[in-house]
């Protein structure tokens, strides 16, 4: 799978993002919690993914307790960012609203479909990624740069929800979209910021 090598992996990763959600969001089936949990999802697959290559390959590099520490702190943050979201993005910022949180529970339980095909989809262009790149650009550390588009679409997310969504009344497809539009506009940035860094090393 050649087109999803090196830097190109995340344009590729951007553009099924990107389209898989868009049907979701014209079935109705995408929320806030969706996208940001989505988001949480990945940053899990590529942790996991990255610390398998990494046993794999630990006779050849030297473990020191800094990096230990590295892969143990990767996992903490994303088991604080998971109770976070599922709480205040699946729950609380949903209350009273038993559309949402049903929709919310759906995603949580694997029944979006859109979500489910999304996260299996992501794990095969990743598992290929990290084949090909072997030992290089490894996802381990305590704070990288895809926790920063987790950080980053928890805060606007919850500004969205807390701000947005209770000031407006958002209906139909078209709405829904601009409300996801923001975080897809941030890991796209962010994932572009990291493609220009891969293509000049490359």
């Amino acid at each position: 799978m050649k087109f999803i090598e090196g830097p190109n992996f995340q344009r590729f990763d951007m553009f099924t993002i990107l389209v898989l959600t868009i049907f979701g969001i014209m079935q109705g089936q995408v929320t806030v919690f969706y996208i940001v949990y989505l988001f949480w999802f990945q940053e899990l697959i590529r942790t996991v993914i990255d610390n398998i290559y990494l046993s794999k390959w630990k006779n050849d590099i030297v473990i020191d307790k800094k990096m230990l520490m590295d892969r143990f702190g990767g996992f903490f943050l994303l088991f604080i960012y998971v109770i976070f979201i599922i709480v205040l993005f699946g729950f609380m910022l949903n209350w009273g609203n038993k559309e949402m949180i049903f929709l919310n529970a759906q995603v949580f339980i694997f029944r979006n479909w859109f979500f489910n095909l999304n996260i299996i989809v992501f794990a095969v262009e990743y598992w290929f990624y990290r084949r090909n790149q072997g030992m290089e650009n490894l996802h381990v550390g305590t704070f990288n740069q895809n926790h920063i588009v987790l950080h980053l679409s928890i805060i606007f997310g919850a500004f969205i929800q807390m701000v947005f969504l209770k000031k407006f009344r958002v209906e139909g497809p078209w709405g829904m979209l601009a409300v996801i539009a923001p975080f897809l506009i941030i890991k796209g940035l962010l994932d572009y910021r990291q493609y220009r860094r891969s293509k000049a090393v490359n």
